[in-house]
């Protein structure tokens, strides 16, 4: 775990992976379901600092996160997988 800023990784409070299957992602359903897992953990959850995982090589969904209020926080480097994990917060 490569921190992108001065944020701390002891300092989430969850980190969330999630996906939409293509044909489903080319109907907003991504869009739709990071708002309503958002929403979720600081509603229901009352976490404060939730990540947002993705996988650099899925490119939509790192479009989707940086094209909200998000930051990327941690770059993730797992031995065997290519490409990195970006965590957005």
């Amino acid at each position: 775990m490569i921190p992108v800023g001065d944020d701390e990784w002891a300092d989430l409070d969850a980190v969330v992976f999630f996906w939409v299957r293509l044909p489903e992602m080319e109907k907003g359903m991504d869009g739709r379901l990071l708002a309503a897992l958002r929403a979720w953990f600081r509603d229901e959850w009352k976490l404060e600092k939730t990540g947002y995982a993705t996988s650099e090589p899925f490119t939509q969904q790192v479009e989707l996160l940086r094209h909200t209020d998000l930051s990327l926080k941690f770059e993730l480097i797992e031995p065997g997988n290519p490409g990195k994990r970006l965590v957005f917060g």
